[in-house]
């Protein structure tokens, strides 16, 4: 399932490079931003990120860059616009070629902001589940939609504590968590 999710993912940041290669004295470097939820990286997500830096550093003529929002730390409406204007100043004057918002809430803070932070831009958003995948397609930007296995992951779970007798599941009941 890794794997898979990792070749679209390949597949889809292929879709905004120039169609051949371009003359050497004619290449310039186009930038991509990936655009993490949270300064920690879950395994998944780490492997996620390497995958795109791998299948992009074949190419000289691409860039990979990072950002990480730390949202849940500081929920709410008047810090995202705060985060907004911040990250305007920082990006002004720089002309990205994507931004890959990681996981539901960078991908709704993009969906959000991201023409006023980084004009031009393509959004392909990636790890998003639910709503946000609604809302991204009717915007007509590319997903990598998330798949959690809960049945699997019981069943491993399982494996390491062959003496559990209950297990519980237990989300969404915060704000952060409907964000």
């Amino acid at each position: 399932e890794m794997t898979r999710g990792l070749v679209r993912w390949s597949v889809v940041c292929v879709l905004f490079l120039p169609p051949g290669p371009l003359p050497a004295a004619a290449q310039e470097v186009r930038t991509v931003l990936v655009l993490h939820s949270e300064q920690w990286q879950a395994p998944a997500l780490g492997l996620l990120t390497q995958g795109l830096r791998e299948s992009l550093a074949a190419s000289p003529a691409i860039a990979v860059e990072a950002q990480y929002l730390d949202i849940s730390r500081f929920a709410g409406e008047a810090h995202d616009r705060e985060l907004a204007a911040w990250l305007h100043t920082r990006y002004r004057g720089r002309q990205l070629a994507a931004v890959v918002p990681i996981g539901v809430p960078a991908s709704a803070f993009a969906s959000r902001y991201a023409e006023t932070i980084w004009p031009g831009a393509r959004l392909i958003h990636a790890a998003i589940d639910g709503d946000q995948i609604r809302v991204a397609m009717e915007r007509g930007e590319p997903v990598i939609p998330r798949g959690y296995q809960y049945r699997r992951t019981v069943e491993y779970a399982l494996q390491l504590w062959p003496a559990t007798r209950r297990v519980w599941l237990i989300g969404g009941a915060s704000a952060q968590d409907h964000r």
